[in-house]
């Protein structure tokens, strides 16, 4: 597929997704904000770990601990204890308590971001869009799904390809809004475009999906 099909493709694909995301988007606080500092708390919460449970520490952590700086001081023991349903508990409290320590000594820029500690590729394109406002698509498991499958009628990504869409679609990015499209893909590859029993039949974008024509061509007994 030539570089501007597919960009026209993705307009088209964020264009019924915005739609679909204005009656189902999730409402999360870290949605409200763009605080570096609570965006990235969020983020290292959300990784392997549902919203759901995520919001519960995230809300025990910014409410007492409300700047990097109050982060910093804090024990291992007791962000350990706020931690510890997520998994991983030792580590993320280590993670989040060094994030915190090199924000308090200074702030975060663009380029200081992707210095901080546990800001993998990811991470950095999440902040980058909702806070700073730069047009680059956080391309996680779920999104690189819902891409693979629209745009290509596959069921992944290659790493190369899914690394090539962080900047490939910048000018959509910057049309619709960074912010708004990344949690709009994001919802939607959750809620619909799931990896285990998609909800093609329901699903706004399949008029256009590669994975969907590809099943519905095939013999019942391929499905």
């Amino acid at each position: 597929m030539e570089a501007s099909q597919e960009l026209g493709r993705f307009r088209r694909l964020v264009e019924l997704l915005l739609e679909w995301h204005g009656q189902n988007a999730r409402r999360l606080p870290w949605r409200e904000t763009s605080d570096p500092y609570k965006l990235l708390v969020a983020e290292k919460l959300l990784q392997q770990t549902r919203a759901e449970q995520a919001l519960r520490a995230y809300l025990k952590i910014v409410g007492k601990w409300p700047t990097p700086c109050d982060l910093s001081k804090a024990s291992l023991r007791s962000l350990e204890r706020v931690l510890k349903p997520l998994g991983f508990y030792r580590f993320r409290a280590k993670e989040l308590v060094r994030i915190a320590e090199s924000l308090c000594r200074g702030g975060v820029g663009e380029e200081g971001l992707r210095l901080l500690p546990g800001v993998g590729d990811y991470i950095y394109a999440a902040v980058l869009a909702a806070c700073f406002g730069k047009p680059v698509l956080a391309v996680d498991t779920n999104i690189s799904r819902l891409l693979a499958r629209v745009l290509h009628g596959e069921e992944s990504l290659t790493g190369r390809a899914a690394k090539r869409y962080y900047t490939a679609f910048s000018p959509v990015l910057e049309e619709f809004g960074p912010r708004a499209v990344n949690y709009a893909l994001l919802d939607f590859s959750s809620a619909v475009c799931r990896r285990a029993s998609p909800k093609c039949d329901a699903c706004p974008v399949s008029g256009m999906c590669g994975y969907y024509q590809r099943i519905s061509a095939a013999p019942s007994k391929a499905r």
